[in-house]
């Protein structure tokens, strides 16, 4: 890949079933400095959505936003405010245990507030929840663990 976009640049990647695979033009995109990339795949099962989404995730760094196609994935936003819009980060989320929902991550930070977004739960099938373990700075609430329900 000879050319990158610049970093402020705003261009979105879209994959629709590209003849070089979900996973080869995702990583090619990212080279490039694609900063989101979305995945449409309208008529294909639940199942192989999910699949391919997960398989994204792991060459997409967690730098790049992935979405995907609406609809098809149930996803979840969770807000977390401070007392008095007090400034904080987050330092790291995760799904407990492991795997519980395929992603975690902060969708928007502002003044004391952060949007974590979460979704969906692939395993075991059956589940409807998850446990997210968030860290931040904020004295008194470094570590919040928090429930998440999915909409199945």
């Amino acid at each position: 890949m000879s050319g990158r976009f610049p970093a402020d640049s705003r261009v979105y990647g879209i994959l629709t079933d590209p003849l070089v695979g979900y996973e080869r033009l995702a990583a090619i995109m990212v080279e490039s400095g694609v900063r989101v990339v979305q995945l449409r795949m309208k008529d294909r099962p639940r199942a192989e959505v999910i699949g391919t989404a997960l398989k994204l995730r792991a060459v997409i760094p967690p730098e790049v936003r992935l979405k995907e196609t609406a609809g098809r994935i149930p996803v979840r936003y969770v807000m977390l405010r401070s007392a008095g819009q007090r400034p904080f980060q987050v330092l790291s989320c995760a799904s407990e245990p492991e795997g519980g929902a395929s992603w975690v991550g902060v969708h928007q930070t502002g003044a004391g507030w952060t949007t974590l977004r979460v979704g969906p739960i692939v395993d075991p099938p059956d589940w409807t929840a998850a446990t997210i373990r968030v860290t931040t700075d904020l004295p008194g609430f470094e570590t919040i663990p928090i429930r998440v329900w999915l909409q199945r």
